[in-house]
């Protein structure tokens, strides 16, 4: 959990820096680029020096993440790691069939069940649900729209971490559903409307 909430918020907090610094002045998005930079240096700092001198954080982040493959729960995932690798081998990149292989790797276990091919089809769904657009004018709605983009997201990366199957699980597909949804909804409105302000500033120039 921890090792996916800083994966998120390194990737999904970079996409919206950049997302929110285009069309400005290239300047400013270096002076941001370059302060997230000095800023997750100064962080990555502070909790180095805090697992070497300070004995409970050292305890904890040894417990939470450090010694987590070598016990025994971590030697039977890596097992089922190796274990999907090798049956995508064996099945010349095909995949043994959905809910055939565990896995303790969304990735892995996508190959392992659903093939090369299979898994690419996934991550493109995948990648055409964060493409959506929420450019519908409505500013509620767009939050709305980016927030069930981020929440899938997040739901992604803890299971590229952890998953056993490439099921995603229920939450997460009505989730992607919502976000496409409104955002094809609202984009859809935005079009319709786009005519009748073109009628009425025509009107208003007459």
């Amino acid at each position: 959990a921890y090792v996916s909430l800083v994966v998120f918020l390194l990737s999904y907090g970079g996409y919206m820096g950049l997302s929110g610094t285009r069309g400005h002045v290239a300047r400013r998005a270096l002076s941001i680029f370059f302060g997230g930079l000095v800023a997750l240096w100064l962080v990555s700092l502070v909790i180095f020096a805090s697992y070497q001198l300070v004995d409970p954080v050292t305890a904890f982040f040894d417990r939470a993440l450090f010694d987590k493959l070598s016990t025994e729960s971590g030697v039977e995932r890596m097992s089922w790691n190796a274990q999907a690798w090798q049956n995508f081998l064996d099945t010349m990149t095909l995949g043994a069939g959905m809910g055939s292989v565990r896995a303790s790797n969304w990735l892995l276990a996508a190959l392992a069940c659903l093939g090369l091919v299979g898994t690419g089809l996934y991550l493109s769904f995948l990648g055409s649900v964060l493409r959506q657009p929420a450019r519908s004018g409505d500013a509620r709605a767009d939050a709305t729209v980016m927030g069930l983009k981020a929440a899938c997201v997040a739901m992604f990366i803890n299971a590229l971490l952890t998953a056993a199957s490439p099921n995603l699980g229920v939450f997460f597909f009505c989730l992607a559903g919502l976000a496409t949804g409104l955002a094809r909804g609202g984009n859809l409105a935005a079009r319709q409307r786009a005519p009748h302000r073109d009628d009425a500033a025509s009107s208003a120039a007459a």
